[in-house]
């Protein structure tokens, strides 16, 4: 990764008059592929910096960036409208959801100057801190989705801590394991997605929606369908993706609207009721789109073109079926969305006093029956199946001729001949002591990397230090500032990180005694306070641990 040259220059904010969006998955010019998907994967979310107005765009491919145009990485032309996507952004990371399997798992975000550590990074959504790195910081939601902050200076919480939504987490900066990058939050979602796991989920509309109803004064009000994606645009007959439809178009010359709840576009005039609190009401609020905008109304004033919502009950008004009853659907915490009546799910904790054996001791399944869950055997599931990786059976290992060795049911191996629909490299899963085809992202157990095949390197799945470091065969290439097999140890010099506590960042600390203090650093005359698992703390010969002299 090549460094930044940093300018010493500031941006002034765009007049807020000039506020336009891109369509989500429109990337910058030159940058990939991006992922067409107007979905609101974290409806209600709050804005994640709390200075207004911001500009999402890439900084790899932005003005100063290491692939983008020359200048400086203050130019005004990054502090601009409209937006730009950049999830799915070309980069090397593994992506299941992104249309070439690999690329960039979040979006950038510079805040509304070109100054580090000046402007707040706030909590999306009320949760706990999970987990702080070196330039990073997971905050897990009440209803298990994860939003990562990078490159943060100045973090103000700690592991275990309990937030409320806005509260501030740190300050946007340029933080990155001691290689500059651009002032601006690196901001990921991260949900459980049917058939792949945890995996990055596309950001923008999430963002979109969540910009709007900030300067709608709802910041952390989940009004679902309060942030119309129109793009900044006038062809409104199209999605904000881009692509047309029958739905959403114009009426009498008046733009349709995107409804998050509904998942797709409606017309002008339609009116759509939610389940989240919003237009004065306590929850299940009616809104109507009006002209690419969605504003409060009641459902007296909807006519025939309205859209209840069957998690209200009765009061939302006649069956969308012309008479059937409608089943409500049930709100999974393990998946972080409601899910449909008859649909299952797995879960790991034990059942609730007098519930079936099946469920006693974890892995039972749960069916949602009329907004109710209800512990159940899944071949009786009406719906779809979500199974919870962790609660496959032992099943029998498998002896691998690559390895020569033997694996546990569950492990993936890649073998360097062809296989699996691949002319080389093909991975298999040993699954009740056979082998079968595998997608190395969807592993249950150990993934054993084939030295053969050196394009593929599951270690870059990992994206700050202390989650590379607790993957097998993996290390932190600080030179780099990416996580890598061991295979390139040497490739990457003294900055190699694979110990312990080595991601521990030491560097802030400017005298011995306030060095010596942290129970993993230490000072060495001439290059200042290091951490104590690095080769450099291992190369000083007057290294001061504990005490100085």
């Amino acid at each position: 990764m090549r460094s930044l040259v940093l300018v010493v220059a500031f941006a002034l904010a765009a007049p807020a008059a000039a506020q336009s969006f891109n369509p989500a998955g429109t990337l910058t010019p030159g940058s990939g592929r991006g992922r067409v998907d107007a979905r609101v994967w974290a409806p209600g979310m709050r804005f994640p910096i709390r200075d207004l107005p911001a500009y999402a765009n890439s900084q790899v491919y932005g003005v100063g960036g290491y692939s983008g145009p020359r200048g400086g990485q203050c130019d005004s032309r990054n502090y601009s409208f409209p937006w730009w996507d950049n999830y799915c952004e070309t980069r090397g990371w593994s992506m299941p959801l992104c249309p070439t399997g690999r690329g960039h798992q979040g979006q950038d975000i510079r805040p509304s100057t070109c100054r580090a550590g000046t402007h707040p990074a706030v909590a999306a959504a009320a949760g706990t801190i999970t987990n702080i790195g070196r330039f990073s910081v997971y905050l897990t939601g009440s209803d298990g989705t994860r939003y990562d902050y990078l490159h943060m200076s100045n973090v103000r919480v700690r592991v275990g801590q309990r937030v409320n939504c806005g509260d501030v987490l740190g300050m946007v900066s340029n933080t990155f394991n001691g290689t500059p990058t651009t002032i601006h939050l690196h901001f990921n979602i991260r949900q459980a997605v049917r058939g792949l796991g945890s995996v990055y989920v596309p950001p923008y509309s999430s963002l979109v929606d969540a910009y709007r109803r900030v300067q709608g004064g709802t910041a952390c009000t989940p009004a679902m369908d309060a942030g119309v994606m129109d793009a900044g645009r006038t062809d409104a007959g199209r999605t904000d993706a881009g692509r047309a439809t029958d739905a959403g178009g114009e009426v009498g010359g008046q733009r349709g609207c995107y409804s998050s709840t509904l998942r797709r576009p409606v017309d002008h005039g339609e009116c759509v009721q939610v389940t989240a609190a919003g237009c004065g009401s306590g929850s299940c609020a009616w809104y109507t789109c009006d002209d690419g905008y969605w504003q409060c109304t009641q459902p007296s004033s909807c006519g025939s073109r309205r859209h209840p919502n069957a998690a209200c009950g009765t009061d939302a008004g006649p069956p969308r079926d012309g008479g059937m009853s409608v089943r409500r659907s049930c709100r999974s915490t393990l998946l972080g969305r409601n899910v449909d009546d008859g649909t299952c799910v797995q879960v790991t904790s034990r059942a609730r006093p007098g519930e079936p054996e099946s469920c006693a001791n974890g892995c039972g399944w749960y069916e949602c029956d009329d907004g109710t869950w209800t512990c159940t055997d899944s071949s009786a599931c009406r719906g779809d199946q979500y199974p919870f990786a962790s609660c496959a059976p032992a099943g029998d290992d498998c002896r691998s001729a690559t390895l020569g060795s033997t694996v546990g049911h569950g492990d993936c191996v890649q073998v360097s001949q062809s296989g699996c629909g691949l002319e080389r490299c093909g991975w298999y899963t040993c699954a009740d002591g056979k082998w079968s085809c595998a997608d190395p992202t969807n592993c249950r157990g150990v993934t054993y990397e084939n030295m053969a095949c050196g394009d593929f390197d599951l270690c870059e799945m990992n994206q700050d230090c202390d989650s590379c470091n607790d993957a097998p065969g993996c290390g932190w290439c600080g030179a780099t500032g990416e996580c890598q097999s061991d295979r390139k140890r040497v490739e990457c010099g003294d900055t190699w990180l694979d110990e312990p506590n080595s991601c521990v960042d030491c560097s802030g600390y400017t005298d011995c005694d306030s060095c010596a203090r942290n129970g993993f650093c230490g000072w060495c005359p001439g290059l200042g306070c290091l951490n104590d698992e690095t080769e450099q703390a291992r190369m000083c010969s007057d290294y001061m641990a504990g005490s100085c002299r």
